[in-house]
């Protein structure tokens, strides 16, 4: 049995969704037909079917497969019902002034019945659904190419701390940085789509989501880090690259030369040249960023007047060179800036005095003991 359709008989919400199936090429055989024959019908509306045919055809795209017409056609009908639109096709144009408000009030006039089919007022609300129709063609065009244009990729940004002051943050990839005081993480633009790099200044802890296809790389300095699934330190200073690895892998190498793998345990020092690997160097003292303490095990005067600098501000100036080639191995937590620097003269048999901004570390004689 056959199945006729009659547009004039369907209200306009129904045929506009009708015509716009017909121009998207969804429409059934019997739609199909139903259109063709309601068309025919008046050379007017065949005119502005042409007309959305043609909007659609300046898009310089077809309706792509997976676009839902149906839901976009719901969308233009929630705005086409709002209030703005329904002055469509009546209101007078802004540049035509008050002429075009006499000129509109005048046909009222003289069209008592506006209602009346054929009439101006009836034949422009007759055609709001065609040009709603080109719209939903548009739209569903540019909705396709929205989906198929590249999106811009995600921002750079950068994240820093204050002198004495840390911070942890999540990175898109799932990724926990835990970051240092006074230092610097700079997260590539792309890091969301898959350009999983971020340079660092100071010192950091990675607790990386590994990604075979994605690798995650740091770079500081000199050195390029990459990630095997791991955790691991960086602690960059100015000619200075120290990774620390906590658990799992990383590759480590310079531009244009070797590169070495880090297991678990594994401590590496750059400073010119080629990575210089200490295997089965790192202890628990290593990760303290994680739990907010500084730890100094043998470490090189610099390093400890460099981090000292960075959690309490202080500038500790040793001055002789012998105090300056010691090494230090403290820790401190809780203590406030005055404390640190007593604890850190007391590990050195020093003397601290306080000259302006900084700390000058002497060593102690008898006239200095108190």
């Amino acid at each position: 049995m056959t199945h006729s359709l009659d547009l004039q008989h369907l209200d306009d919400d129904a045929r506009w969704a009708l015509l716009a199936r017909h121009v998207a090429g969804e429409a059934t055989p019997v739609e199909t037909a139903a259109v063709e024959a309601w068309l025919a019908a008046d050379a007017s509306r065949a005119q502005a079917l042409a007309a959305v045919r043609a909007a659609a055809g300046e898009t310089a795209w077809a309706t792509p497969a997976g676009v839902d017409v149906e839901a976009a056609l719901a969308k233009v009908h929630t705005r086409m019902r709002a209030p703005q639109a329904a002055a469509i096709g009546s209101a007078p144009s802004r540049a035509a002034g008050g002429a075009a408000t006499q000129r509109t009030a005048t046909q009222r006039t003289a069209t008592p019945d506006a209602a009346t089919p054929g009439t101006a007022s009836s034949m422009s609300r007759r055609w709001v659904p065609l040009a709603a129709a080109a719209t939903l063609v548009l739209a569903a065009g540019l909705g396709w190419f929205l989906r198929a244009a590249p999106a811009a990729p995600s921002p750079a940004r950068t994240v820093a701390t204050a002198v004495g002051q840390r911070d942890s943050l999540d990175l898109p990839d799932g990724t926990r940085v835990i970051l240092g005081p006074a230092s610097r993480l700079e997260i590539a633009a792309g890091f969301a789509e898959g350009t999983r790099e971020v340079r660092v200044e100071g010192e950091a802890v990675f607790s990386v989501v590994h990604d075979a296809a994605h690798p995650f790389t740091v770079l500081a300095g000199a050195a390029r880090i990459v990630d095997v699934g791991t955790a691991f330190t960086v602690r960059h200073a100015p000619g200075d690259v120290e990774v620390a690895v906590l658990e799992g892998v990383v590759d480590i190498g310079v531009a244009g030369g070797a590169t070495a793998r880090l297991a678990a345990g594994d401590r590496a020092l750059v400073s010119s040249g080629a990575p210089v690997v200490r295997r089965g160097d790192v202890t628990a003292e290593d990760g303290a960023l994680r739990r907010g303490a500084l730890v100094f095990r043998e470490a090189p005067m610099a390093r400890v007047t460099a981090d000292l600098a960075r959690w309490y501000g202080v500038r500790v100036v040793p001055a002789t060179a012998e105090l300056a080639a010691r090494h230090v191995t403290a820790t401190f937590t809780t203590e406030g800036r005055d404390e640190a620097v007593a604890l850190l003269a007391l590990a050195l048999g020093a003397a601290a005095e306080a000259h302006g901004d900084s700390i000058v570390l002497r060593p102690r004689t008898l006239r200095s003991m108190p």
